[in-house]
């Protein structure tokens, strides 16, 4: 078993699934799972509630107004620039930033800038 895990040995899919599941609810999004619970297609599982996902946003892309009922989660900006909404607070980022995202709190995210927006997306789910 290796610990290691590196983006170019992890394949990327389109954006996440909207949370009614009838849809995606991204634009011009890649997502790379690259830490992942047991069960969860990942360059690596095994983690109990962790989860870590490298996502590429392409010029203008997008990821449209949701919330998760029992995940916390966290934005670290790599590269490029965003708009992000924390419930009713607005923000632009940059690369260096940090945005924390509570339980049920919607949120959304927008590439503003002219090169692709790459972020690193921490998500650990609570106890229901």
């Amino acid at each position: 078993m290796s610990y290691r895990v590196r983006p170019e040995d992890v394949a990327t899919k389109s954006g996440a699934k909207s949370s009614d599941g009838t849809g995606l609810n991204t634009a011009g999004l890649g997502d790379q799972v690259l830490i992942a619970p047991t069960g969860q297609a990942a360059g690596f599982t095994g983690t109990k509630q962790l989860k870590l996902i490298q996502q590429v946003y392409e010029t203008g892309g997008t990821h449209k107004l949701h919330s998760h009922p029992v995940a916390e989660q966290a934005y670290y900006i790599v590269r490029g620039r965003a708009h992000v909404r924390v419930g009713e607070e607005t923000f632009e980022v940059e690369a260096g930033t940090t945005v924390y995202i509570p339980p049920g709190v919607e949120h959304e995210m927008a590439n503003i800038g002219d090169e692709p927006l790459v972020n690193l997306l921490i998500d650990v789910a609570l106890d229901a």
